[in-house]
């Protein structure tokens, strides 16, 4: 898991300047791993995603014990509300061991495999390639 330790702080990825393309499927692996296991672990507490608002890293992976966590359906811990909004459970300062077990455990399992992000040029970066290309004929005509 790669990115984890980057999602667990708001210091994370160059203080948000450096979050990778894709860094939310990544995150949304991870928890899915973390939790499941943690089930078999026997934690009490669960990851969820957290898109911080404003300045530093946005993309967290923050931890709860609060009983509505470890009662939701799997993927909806993995949802946000895009950080217009506050945390929507207790965010635990420290968790239980089973929970350090299974965040070990999830790394163990190279989840970084599972995931594929493709980056692609855009229209738009074509129309700026032709730009580019005018503007040097205009330029060579000038000289010309």
């Amino acid at each position: 898991m790669k990115y984890f330790d980057e999602m667990q702080t708001k210091w994370g990825f160059a203080d948000g300047e450096a979050v990778p393309s894709g860094a939310e499927h990544y995150r949304t692996a991870y928890i899915l791993a973390v939790n499941a296991l943690a089930v078999r672990t026997g934690s009490e507490y669960r990851a969820y995603a957290f898109d911080r608002g404003g300045m530093h890293n946005w993309c967290l992976i923050l931890f709860t014990c609060d009983q509505e966590a470890r009662e939701a359906e799997p993927v909806s811990l993995t949802l946000t509300d895009g950080g217009i909004g506050p945390s929507r459970y207790t965010c635990a300062e420290k968790c239980d061991d089973a929970m350090d077990r299974a965040v070990e455990l999830a790394h163990d399992k190279e989840i970084d495999g599972y995931v594929a992000v493709t980056v692609q040029c855009s229209e738009a970066a074509e129309i700026l390639a032709d730009m580019a290309k005018t503007e040097m004929k205009t330029e060579d005509e000038e000289e010309g």
